[in-house]
């Protein structure tokens, strides 16, 4: 009976062991999936381009053969002349005089193979002068490219297409002329650069909106139908009609000024005032009789206007004399004033 017991406790602690073995087992594939799931893809690497021109007198090999190549690698170029003729080196971007190159690929390059014949006659000598064009404008070029003489003068003229500016000339010669000439004195590889020109926002236009109102009219200066650009200065002037009067300016703008002028920051609208005139106001004179003499009195009537003259004039009786006007008017003299 003890044997079967410590069988059985044996077989416990066999499985038990077992399943933190399986649980640790799940844990670490379960960590790798999500590490691969986390992963982050690579940047794409840069490629630059290998230009190998041909010439007569031989062949270049490419090791590994293609044009276009990540940064950083390497490359075997080997140069073979043909019978006849014997290399002479490497021009255009590179200047090397083996046949067997090994390049790192760092940027873009265009080489150019030179064979000579073995029994070459002296002559002039000439030079390739390669003109690339670019996106964002192209090239005029005096003479045509291709092969000129040692010591020709080679123009060369960016044209920047619409939205776009000349910022200069890369490859074997660098310069920021347009035009650009130089004298043939060996292979160039020459090619604009252009770059694109940020738009001009076009200037904002704000409205000056005017309500007509019953009296009057109004004129703004200067008018413009397709609006008004900021600090532009408008003047603005209520018109009354035949019994009205100008009385302000309401709306986006309070203003008793007539003409207003002011400078524009934002849309306004504008309602000119007009109120009626009050008809005209009428006057009463009232004299009161008073003893010791009498009134006269010259332009007298029911109503008068504001204009209107009255003369008075006061006449003491026998043993009378004037001393003074009383009422609203206060006068000393017996002759009182129009």
């Amino acid at each position: 009976m003890n044997t079967i017991r410590r069988i059985l406790h044996t077989a416990s602690a066999a499985f038990f062991l077992a399943g933190i073995l399986l649980s640790f087992s799940c844990s670490v594939s379960y960590l790798e999936d999500r590490l691969v799931e986390m992963s982050v893809p690579e940047a794409p690497q840069e490629r630059y381009t290998i230009e190998i021109d041909t010439s007569p007198g031989g062949r270049v090999r490419i090791e590994p053969e293609g044009k276009d190549y990540e940064k950083g690698a390497l490359i075997k170029i080997v140069a073979t002349a043909d019978e006849g003729f014997r290399f002479e080196g490497f021009s255009g971007t590179v200047d090397n005089a083996s046949n067997r190159l090994v390049l790192t690929v760092e940027k873009d390059e265009w080489l150019i193979p030179e064979f000579v014949p073995l029994e070459a006659p002296k002559g002039i000598e000439t030079f390739r002068i390669r003109v690339d064009t670019a996106a964002g404008g192209g090239v005029k070029t005096e003479p045509e490219p291709f092969a000129v003489e040692k010591g020709t003068l080679v123009s060369i003229t960016a044209i920047p297409a619409v939205g776009f500016v000349f910022t200069g000339w890369k490859g074997t010669k660098e310069s920021k002329d347009n035009p650009f000439i130089f004298e043939a004195d060996k292979n160039e590889w020459i090619h604009p650069v252009f770059a694109a020109v940020e738009p001009i926002p076009e200037p904002e236009l704000f409205t000056i909106n005017l309500s007509r109102m019953t009296g009057g009219d109004c004129a703004i200066a200067p008018a413009s139908a397709a609006g008004y650009r900021a600090k532009t200065l408008v003047s603005l002037h209520g018109i009354s009609r035949s019994g009205y009067r100008f009385e302000k300016w309401t709306g986006t703008i309070e203003s008793s000024a007539n003409p207003l002028v002011f400078a524009v920051d934002g849309d306004e609208w504008v309602i000119p005032v007009f109120v009626k005139e009050d008809a005209e106001r009428t006057y009463t004179v009232r004299i009161d009789d008073s003893s010791g003499g009498s009134i006269s009195l010259e332009g007298q009537k029911e109503a008068y206007i504001s204009g209107d003259s009255l003369k008075l004039t006061a006449q003491p009786a026998s043993g009378w004399r004037f001393i003074s006007w009383g009422g609203t008017i206060a006068e000393t003299e017996a002759l009182a004033r129009s």
